[in-house]
């Protein structure tokens, strides 16, 4: 996490960085799982959420931009076990370890997830718009399967990050990723 904090107080003021590597919980003194947390939190929000969201108000016609949110904790144990993590939604859509997965409420998550993408795929509208009023279907964190919730319901626990990237600015905050993918 050394490289993220030096890099925010390049990209950013002193009070600026503080204040976003705070809100993620980033910090020098962090043990390893806090770092890991920490990092794939940030790179959520800021490489798969906001441009998500960012994306959704370039579109024209608002009534024809959809979002999900695919927030199940990964089953299996290991680093990641109970993070939503970047192709845990993968495992659940395809289906192929089904046999896999260790409770009936995983296999019904799945179930409704990859039914409600095919469906989707086929020109149903199973998923709402996501439009003015912000709606998205959400899948978990807590077992449920697929439900319309809002933005402001803050589905995935992160809106206090996202104001913060929104206020210090999007592109100010993705220079200090860019920083830090680009590190040596």
């Amino acid at each position: 996490m050394e490289i993220i904090t030096d890099v925010s107080r390049k990209v950013l003021d002193d009070e600026s960085a503080t204040h976003l590597l705070n809100t993620f919980g980033i910090s020098t003194s962090n043990n390893a799982k806090q770092t890991v947390d920490s990092a794939v939190k940030f790179f959520t929000v800021n490489g798969f959420v906001r441009p998500a969201i960012d994306y959704t108000k370039a579109w024209p016609d608002s009534s024809k931009v959809y979002l999900f949110a695919f927030n199940q904790g990964n089953p299996f144990p290991g680093q990641f076990h109970g993070c939503a993590t970047h192709t845990v939604d993968a495992l659940y859509q395809f289906q192929n370890v089904r046999h896999l997965l260790p409770t009936q409420e995983d296999k019904d998550i799945g179930d409704d997830f990859a039914l409600a993408l095919v469906d989707f795929a086929y020109g149903n509208e199973n998923i709402p718009p996501f439009g003015k009023d912000q709606k998205l279907k959400v899948w978990g964190p807590d077992g449920k399967p697929g439900r319309v919730m809002t933005l402001k319901d803050d589905p995935l626990g992160l809106n206090k990050e996202m104001g913060v990237v929104a206020e210090l600015g999007v592109m100010k905050v993705w220079g200090v990723m860019g920083g830090y993918l680009t590190a040596p």
